[in-house]
């Protein structure tokens, strides 16, 4: 038992820390995968401060994730099954929704791939930490989360911005009122 839980353990490990979008592969039946991706703990708070529903499913060969806001699919983490002689592949992927209240999320995933790939880096290692039996690690999305960063720098500095233009708006309003009623 000890050696099997090492050699998934191995296995996703190897895994997660990839980063390539090759089919990993479990050494456990397809069902029994299958069975333990629908246990899988997802961290709601991979996606930031917006309130999220996950919602595990499975069909057939494959195992899905829908994540919901205000009841409105937003995305979807797709896990795809294969059986093979040493187990179980299982191709990871992720697609947003192409219209709805959120709009195009698909496209915009297109756009920012980093983020795309942060997301499946979070998801590798939810998955990752649940098969080897210990805590979700977000060390192992670094890389990931560095890229999304760099990547969105310009987005970031432009919030900052506008944030700070609305600071000084405020102020000058507030400095103008205090003097203007003596």
């Amino acid at each position: 038992m000890i050696g099997r839980s090492l050699l998934i353990a191995s296995a996703l490990l190897l895994a997660a820390c990839s980063g390539r979008d090759e089919p990993d592969v479990v050494a456990l039946p397809l069902a029994e995968v299958q069975q333990r991706l629908l246990e899988v703990e997802v961290p709601s708070d991979m996606f930031g401060s917006n309130p999220v529903e996950i919602e595990p499913e499975a069909s057939g060969t494959q195992v899905r994730w829908i994540v919901r806001r205000k009841d409105e699919e937003v995305m979807r983490f797709l896990a795809d099954l294969t059986p093979e002689s040493a187990g179980t592949q299982m191709k990871l992927d992720l697609q947003g929704t192409k219209e709805g209240p959120f709009g195009n999320v698909e496209r915009r995933l297109e756009k920012k791939p980093e983020i795309k790939r942060l997301y499946l880096a979070n998801m590798r290692e939810a998955i990752s930490s649940d098969f080897e039996g210990r805590p979700f690690d977000r060390r192992r999305t670094y890389k990931e989360l560095s890229s999304a960063i760099v990547a969105n720098m310009p987005d970031i500095n432009a919030t900052f911005d506008r944030a700070a233009e609305q600071y000084e708006r405020e102020s000058r309003r507030a400095f103008h009122d205090a003097y203007a009623r003596q």
